[in-house]
């Protein structure tokens, strides 16, 4: 009987331990698997912070937008105003450019229309076609250019810039601006043509010079004088230069001074629309006619 109660207290206490065991391992397995627990719940609660971040700048910015609408509507009125004022200036001054750089009908109204303008707008427009190193530039008088018949070209005759668009002039004028050549070389200086036809109006509205075919622009040569774009003159130091002293009398000597023409020292003093220095002479007209062809009274 003793060993009896000896084993069934020996197999409790085995179940007791084995219980034991067995709520250890179930509390251990709890306490596992709390962590990922907790940290499923802190995900969620992220997030639901981000949803309520975005719901209150979208809320901000609306409120925004419509509390500074008075300000912005106008404002950005305001900017397409300008911004449509400056397209209608730049249209403008496009169609301006090429009217009165253009002949026929439409061009001569345009150019006409400018003269009420302050300053004549289209002398400011002039596009000069025939730049070259040399400079060239706009002499005038008050007569209406008569086409080009009878030009003849200066190439071959005399020294001229390639830069030169159309080195032609009247053949009356050619005598004289061989004289001036033969003379410069007397001289010892050396000159080239850099500006002879070109289609251009003077101050006054009315057909230039060159623009009859009656005047050339001369330049110095070996060496060069210089020109300063920028300031739009000769560089400090070279207005001195006594070589356009002697081609300003050499150009008087020949005959280009009033009434019958003029010399003019653009190097010094140059046209608004000079592209760089340069000596420009031409003859004078009349009402009845030129002092190139004899034909002036």
């Amino acid at each position: 009987m003793d060993n009896l109660d000896e084993e069934l207290l020996a197999r409790a206490e085995e179940e007791q331990a084995r219980r034991q065991q067995l709520e250890q391992e179930k509390l251990q397995e709890r306490r596992q698997q709390q962590p990922g627990a907790a940290s499923q719940l802190a995900d969620v609660a992220k997030d639901q912070a981000k949803q309520y971040v975005k719901k209150e700048a979208y809320a901000a910015a609306s409120s925004f937008l419509v509390s500074t609408a008075p300000i912005w509507g106008p404002a950005l009125a305001i900017i397409a105003g300008v911004g449509l004022v400056l397209g209608l200036v730049v249209f403008i001054f496009s169609v301006m450019v090429a009217g009165c750089n253009q002949g026929g009908v439409k061009g001569a109204a345009i150019k006409v229309a400018s003269w009420v303008l302050p300053g004549n707008i289209c002398e400011m427009l002039a596009i000069d076609d025939s730049a070259s190193p040399g400079g060239s530039s706009g002499g005038g008088d008050s007569s209406e250019s008569s086409g080009t018949a009878g030009f003849v070209s200066l190439i071959g005759v005399v020294n001229v810039d390639s830069q030169t668009s159309d080195p032609r002039v009247r053949a009356c004028m050619l005598p004289k601006v061989q004289e001036l050549f033969t003379f410069a070389s007397d001289a010892g200086l050396t000159i080239t043509i850099t500006g002879a036809y070109r289609t251009e109006m003077t101050a006054s509205g009315t057909p230039s010079a060159h623009s009859r075919g009656e005047a050339v622009d001369v330049a110095l040569r070996a060496p060069p004088i210089p020109w300063d774009q920028n300031t739009h003159s000769l560089p400090a130091g070279f207005a001195g230069d006594s070589r356009i002293a002697q081609l300003v009398q050499i150009g008087k000597s020949v005959g280009f001074v009033p009434p019958t023409g003029d010399t003019l020292d653009e190097y010094n003093n140059p046209a608004p629309n000079a592209t760089g220095g340069h000596v420009h002479v031409e003859f004078n007209r009349t009402s009845a006619g030129s002092y190139c062809d004899g034909t002036a009274v």
